[in-house]
C-alpha cells in the first residue's frame, strides 16, 4: 500500500513566513549554482520594481490562502469540539436522569417502610454500560481542566456499579425471595413475624435482602448527588470555552419532567 505523505504542521508563525523563507533559499540556490558576477551583473540589470511586485504579490496571495485555511480548521475544530462537549453533557444529564427516575418511582415510595427490603419491586436488567462516554474526545479540555475530566469517569464508574447494584438485587429478589413468598401465600403487606419470615425464605436470605436494600437506598442518594455535581459543574467548564452555551440540570427539572412523562425510568 502506498503512504499519503501528510505534510508536518509546524506552526503557525512558520507558515506565516514560509513564502519568505522560500524565497530567501531560493536566492541561496542561485548564487551557488551560478557565478558569482555572472549573477550580480544580473541583479543590476533586474527590473526591480515589477519583481517585487510580483514577490509581495506572491506572498501576500500565499499569506490569505493560509490565514483562511486555517481560519477554516480552526472553526471546523471548535464545532467539533463543542458537540463533543454537549454530547457528554447530554450522556451525564441521562445518567442522572435514570437514577432520579428509578429512586422517585420505585425507592422513595418504600423508603420508610419496615419491610422496604422486600417492598421495593425488582427492576427488568438495566445496561449498566449505557449511556457510554468518549472521553477522548474532551481532549481540548485536557490541559486547563484534567481534574475535572478524571471525576467524570469516576461518576461513570459509581453510577455503573449502582445499576449493576440495582440488577443484582433485583435477580435476588426474582430468584430467591419471591418464588419463596408466593409459594409460602405471604400477604404483599408482609404482616408476618421475623422468625416465620426467616424460615420461609430460608437461612440468610432475609438479612441478604435487608443488606441489598440498605445498600441501594444508600447508593442512589449519593450517586444521584455526585454524578448531578459533576455534570453542573463540566457545563459549567464547558461554557469558559464556549462563552454562548449555558448548560446545568437540576433535580427539579428532571422531577417535572418525569410527572409528564408516564414512561418512567429506563429499567425495562
Amino acid at each position: 500500500m502506498v503512504e499519503r505523505f501528510v505534510r508536518p504542521r509546524l506552526g503557525f508563525y512558520w507558515y506565516l513566513f514560509e513564502p519568505v523563507a522560500i524565497f530567501i533559499l531560493a536566492f541561496f540556490l542561485a548564487w551557488v549554482i551560478f557565478d558569482t558576477p555572472e549573477l550580480l551583473s544580473g541583479l543590476k540589470t533586474f527590473e526591480w520594481g515589477n519583481g517585487l511586485v510580483t514577490i509581495l504579490a506572491t506572498f501576500v496571495g500565499a499569506m490569505s490562502a493560509f490565514l483562511l485555511e486555517s481560519g477554516r480548521e480552526r472553526k471546523a475544530q471548535s464545532n467539533k469540539d463543542l458537540a463533543s462537549g454537549r454530547l457528554i453533557f447530554f450522556k451525564l444529564s441521562r445518567m442522572v436522569n435514570r437514577l432520579t427516575n428509578i429512586k422517585r418511582g420505585y425507592v422513595d415510595p418504600y423508603r420508610d417502610h419496615s419491610a422496604r427490603c422486600l417492598e421495593i419491586p425488582a427492576l427488568l436488567a438495566i445496561d449498566a454500560n449505557d449511556p457510554g462516554m468518549d472521553m477522548d474526545s474532551l481532549h481540548f479540555m485536557f490541559v486547563r481542566h484534567a481534574n475535572l475530566l478524571g471525576e467524570i469517569s469516576i461518576a461513570k464508574d459509581q453510577f455503573q456499579s449502582v445499576i449493576e447494584l440495582i440488577n443484582e438485587r433485583s435477580r435476588f429478589m426474582r430468584e430467591e425471595i419471591q418464588p419463596k413468598l408466593k409459594a409460602a401465600n405471604v400477604p404483599q403487606e408482609f404482616n408476618i413475624e421475623i422468625g416465620r419470615l426467616n424460615q420461609i425464605l430460608g437461612p440468610g436470605n432475609l438479612q441478604e435482602a435487608v443488606n441489598l436494600a440498605n445498600q441501594l437506598v444508600e447508593s442512589l442518594d449519593r450517586i444521584e448527588l455526585q454524578v448531578l455535581e459533576v455534570t453542573n459543574r463540566f457545563g459549567a467548564a464547558l461554557s469558559s470555552y464556549f462563552p454562548s452555551i449555558r448548560l446545568s440540570i437540576s433535580l427539579m427539572e428532571i422531577t417535572d419532567g418525569a410527572k409528564q412523562n408516564a414512561d418512567g425510568p429506563a429499567a425495562a
